[in-house]
């Protein structure tokens, strides 16, 4: 069955369409950086209920909401470039998990999972 969901639907519009058609339908629409104003209220008055957050950011899943969380809009994510000694521990983490970003960061306060995987990525490209 073919998806029948225009870009001009609503939400409500998407009720009752298979899974695979919401997600199609809901993945063109991510969370920018003027939604991170509204996440932070949100996170604040709903206690990071991210199914009551989601309710409140039409065309945005449980998961959307607390990724954009954890890597963009949390403001204790540390976005200033890494310093050696937080290189040097990912490295040493790196060897131990492996690509298991959330625990590769252990130690490291105020970065996120996608900071360390987007490091060892760069790193792979300039080598």
């Amino acid at each position: 069955m073919a998806c029948t969901i225009k870009k001009s639907s609503t939400l409500v519009d998407v009720h009752g369409k298979s899974p695979s058609c919401r997600r199609r339908w809901s993945a063109k629409t991510p969370l920018i950086r003027q939604d991170d104003r509204l996440l932070r209220n949100y996170y604040v008055k709903y206690k990071g209920s991210w199914s009551r957050i989601a309710k409140e950011l039409p065309g945005r899943d449980n998961r959307a909401c607390y990724n954009r969380w954890i890597n963009h809009a949390n403001p204790d994510v540390n976005k200033q470039p890494l310093e050696k000694w937080e290189i040097d521990i990912l490295k040493e983490n790196y060897k131990y998990y492996g690509n298991q970003w959330n625990l590769v960061i252990k130690g490291l306060k105020g970065r996120t999972p996608l900071q360390a995987k987007n490091f060892f990525y760069s790193m792979r490209k300039s080598s």
